[in-house]
């Protein structure tokens, strides 16, 4: 592709790609959810992209009024820079976006996590956790090792580009945002005490 910044090479998936990420856990549709789509609209932020998706036809689920009045209170996705929103959520919103449509229960992935927005962190089986694809030769590597991103196998997983890496399509380059909210979120965790043998 000719993009302004220069050249980018474009991979075109196989269908058989596509349905690895794009399953029936995910819905198919990824992203096409209240709690993404619940933002302001790109080219007028004073409205809800919803409200303005209702507005044009390309949703029906009652007036425009009533939509609004609903979306105040709904959950929604904070931006990776939103500073409004606490660390662990921007964090917990990244993985959501960018992971649980394989990590879930009947995902795609074929590890124990459950990335979804609306798991509990403790019951998301990332804390302190053997990963179970490999290290990275990481010390002591868990996925995620609380206050050290550096021993933590999902800051090697999502800030490399060789296999191993997540996700494992669809991508060619790390997402170095996303990257830094999860290891400055992995060092604001406190690790549990060790227990007395």
């Amino acid at each position: 592709l000719n993009l302004p910044e220069g050249p980018r090479p474009w991979l075109v998936p196989s269908r058989s790609d596509c349905l690895v990420c794009h399953s029936r856990a995910a819905n198919f549709a990824l992203s096409l959810n209240s709690r993404q789509l619940n933002r302001p609209a790109p080219d007028e932020p004073a409205v809800n992209q919803i409200v303005r998706l209702n507005q044009e036809g390309l949703i029906n689920s009652g007036s425009a009024s009533w939509i609004a009045d609903k979306l105040e209170s709904a959950p929604r996705f904070p931006s990776l820079t939103d500073t409004n929103a606490t660390l662990e959520a921007r964090a917990r919103t990244y993985l959501a976006v960018n992971c649980a449509h394989c990590h879930v229960h009947e995902g795609g992935g074929n590890s124990a996590m459950d990335l979804a927005a609306t798991t509990s962190l403790k019951n998301t089986r990332l804390i302190d956790q053997i990963p179970q694809h490999g290290t990275f030769n990481l010390k002591e590597a868990r996925i995620i090792t609380p206050g050290s991103p550096s021993r933590s196998v999902l800051i090697s997983r999502t800030a490399l580009r060789i296999p191993g890496q997540m996700p494992p399509l669809g991508t060619i380059r790390a997402d170095p945002e996303g990257t830094k909210v999860l290891a400055q979120w992995i060092s604001s965790l406190k690790p549990e005490p060790r227990k007395e043998k």
